[in-house]
């Protein structure tokens, strides 16, 4: 499981809630974008924009899956029923088909606007999550459900440079302060719960098990690295050698 790229799909969906001609239709990783597209339609005939993580890879060192940053790829999809209405400023417009490249082309900007600017929480969590976008791609879709109904569509790729996934057993830090504070002011806190558990489990680790787990070495492999402690109390812990003395050669 990556939890970097559960991360970024929570902040990206809630970052562009509100800022897109596709107002709070904002889907986390949809099933089935479509079937929602043609609901909300059927109410209210608006845009909508599904969010997903396609891929996540990194080059780890040995064994250190944990350490160095991934390399997501994220696919947001913005999907055009057969005619919206958006409200732009005091005006009104409504696009069908024949102006479907158009709406599309503006939703594309203000998706990518909203990816670089802001001042929100979550805005500076995408940036401190995502610090570099490495390649942007875009292209036009025109889907056709099973009942006859043709969906425009325009899909943007985005591959990102990221964090790395959090340490083993550590408590919260770093970004991950601020991201767990952000999902508990967002009314997420069963989230925060599950994420924070995930992170911090098992918990009360000592620091050299918090690195053993991380490098993903055996206890063998970490005895025979010289890192492991001469000595332990009875909890586990590392303890301080006394009476140990040495000559130092100069």
């Amino acid at each position: 499981m990556s939890l970097v790229a559960q991360a970024l799909l929570t902040t990206v969906t809630e970052l562009l809630r509100g800022q897109t001609w596709a107002e709070d239709r904002v889907l986390e990783q949809p099933i089935d974008p479509l079937d929602q597209t043609i609901r909300f339609a059927a109410s209210k005939p608006k845009a909508s924009i599904a969010v997903y993580v396609e891929s996540v890879g990194n080059n780890p060192v040995g064994q250190e899956t944990q350490r160095g940053s991934a390399d997501v790829t994220m696919k947001l999809v913005a999907y055009m029923p057969p005619s919206i209405t958006v409200h732009d400023g005091d005006d009104t417009h409504e696009f069908d088909h024949t102006g479907a490249g158009f709406a599309l082309n503006v939703l594309a900007r203000q998706i990518d606007y909203a990816l670089h600017a802001g001042s929100d929480p979550w805005h500076r969590l995408f940036l401190r999550m995502a610090p570099e976008t490495e390649k942007r791609k875009t292209r036009f879709l025109l889907i056709e459900t099973e009942r006859g109904m043709r969906l425009p569509a325009i899909e943007l790729v985005y591959e990102l440079k990221t964090i790395p996934e959090p340490e083993f057993g550590r408590e919260l830090y770093g970004v991950w302060v601020e991201f767990d504070a952000a999902l508990r002011a967002a009314a997420m806190s069963e989230v925060a719960d599950i994420l924070k558990n995930l992170i911090e489990a098992p918990g009360e680790l000592e620091p050299f098990e918090q690195f053993r787990l991380s490098a993903n070495l055996t206890a063998e492999a970490f005895a025979a690295s010289g890192l492991e402690p001469m000595a332990v109390d009875d909890e586990g812990a590392a303890v301080d050698l006394e009476g140990v003395t040495g000559d130092l050669e100069v």
